[in-house]
């Protein structure tokens, strides 16, 4: 009881509502329990939740914010250099604790789901912080504003040693974790680039 009322300063989501969603979306996946999943399913059903979270709190925000006429901040950079989400995002939205309580209950704890996100590299450092930061910022302050960037497809390169040369491969964040994304199709458009590209092996 004293956790519950802990959580509800905080928070306008209870554990129980919290574990209802994340269960929601592990039966859309036919699996019964938590404690039946494995783990990446587990981190799956769990980011899937706390994004529906989100985008319902996004919608409020942005029917009250256009209700009371309120300008819009439109930021664009090439970049912007985030970092892995989960535990941030649990933060801000004050589920942190009831997030650990029911992941204790099927047997896990935050740090074992927590390391199936990917960091995507999105960008060479500081800018991309920067970014990341200004719209931290302008979320905590309650503006009405939109972060536009390009979606990269792959982030930053990964390093491996092979027969004893530096190999560079692409790290592939997108398909391995873009669970936080929401697509808008519609909105989408083609840039087109001039030149060639003329690729030499020799040497």
């Amino acid at each position: 009881m004293k956790k519950e009322k802990e959580q509800s300063k905080s928070s306008d989501i209870s554990e129980k509502e919290l574990r209802s969603k994340i269960e929601a979306k592990l039966a859309a996946r036919g699996i019964l329990s938590g404690v039946e999943a494995d783990d990446e399913q587990l981190y799956h059903a769990v980011t899937l939740a706390i994004k529906d979270i989100m985008i319902s709190k996004r919608e409020r925000f942005i029917k009250k914010a256009r209700a009371e006429n309120s300008k819009k901040i439109c930021y664009l950079c090439m970049e912007f250099l985030v970092g892995r989400s989960l535990k941030n995002i649990s933060h801000n939205l004050g589920i942190y604790k009831s997030l650990c309580n029911i992941l204790l209950d099927f047997g896990r704890d935050f740090e074992r789901i927590y390391s199936f996100e990917v960091d995507p590299g999105l960008g060479n450092g500081g800018l991309g912080r920067l970014a990341a930061c200004f719209m931290d910022s302008l979320s905590a302050l309650n503006y009405l504003a939109n972060g536009y960037s390009l979606l990269y497809e792959t982030g930053l390169f990964r390093q491996r040693i092979v027969d004893g040369e530096q190999v560079e491969l692409a790290e592939t964040w997108l398909e391995n974790d873009g669970d936080f994304l929401v697509v808008h199709p519609e909105n989408s458009f083609t840039v087109r680039l001039g030149g060639s590209i003329n690729e030499s092996w020799d040497g």
